[in-house]
């Protein structure tokens, strides 16, 4: 894993690369403790979701949308299509709200959807304003600017496509030790 921080229009990207989620054992761990940095359990989390991953096998997919769409079943969570032109290929909106085990939901959640998006909301922002929201500004957001420049968040985390990497974008600077 590589760490890269670049500060422009007054945004943090903290980009983390060359890691793989899908082979490399040490990889997820390292990816579950900057989660386990970044979140704690009583998080509520919203999360982007577009369509489901390529590079994943249509087997693993079966069983990862079964546990996925458990978690999003449980109490105070919710998934939401907000546009579907079919089963694959969709945007989509869920509020998680896990009292444990949340590094393992996001590396599942990783691995099932080709982009991915996820952060802490503030200022009292619900799940209802968050989908108003993005049907005003629209669900083209590259790093989830607007979503910080709006002050939905302090920080939003996004799957890099291909998955080979984490961007953090935020209005302050993050600081993580990986080793």
């Amino acid at each position: 894993m590589e760490l890269f921080n670049e500060y422009k229009n007054g945004l943090n990207f903290l980009t983390i690369e060359s890691f793989d989620l899908y082979n490399s054992i040490d990889d997820r761990i390292a990816l579950k403790k900057i989660l386990n940095t970044l979140f704690s359990a009583e998080d509520e989390i919203f999360c982007y979701f577009r369509r489901e991953e390529d590079l994943t096998t249509d087997e693993e997919l079966v069983d990862l949308k079964k546990s996925i769409f458990t978690r999003f079943g449980s109490l105070g969570s919710e998934f939401k299509y907000i546009f579907k032109i079919d089963e694959r290929r969709f945007d989509a909106i869920g509020k998680l709200k896990l009292k444990e085990d949340l590094a393992n939901a996001i590396i599942e959640m990783w691995k099932c959807f080709y982009s991915f998006s996820f952060f802490i909301p503030i200022n009292g922002l619900t799940f209802e304003e968050y989908e108003d929201y993005l049907d005003v500004k629209g669900v083209d957001d590259i790093y989830g600017k607007k979503h910080v420049y709006d002050s939905l968040t302090r920080f939003i985390c996004n799957k890099e496509v291909g998955g080979g990497g984490l961007v953090i974008t935020s209005d302050v600077r993050i600081s993580l030790d990986l080793a």
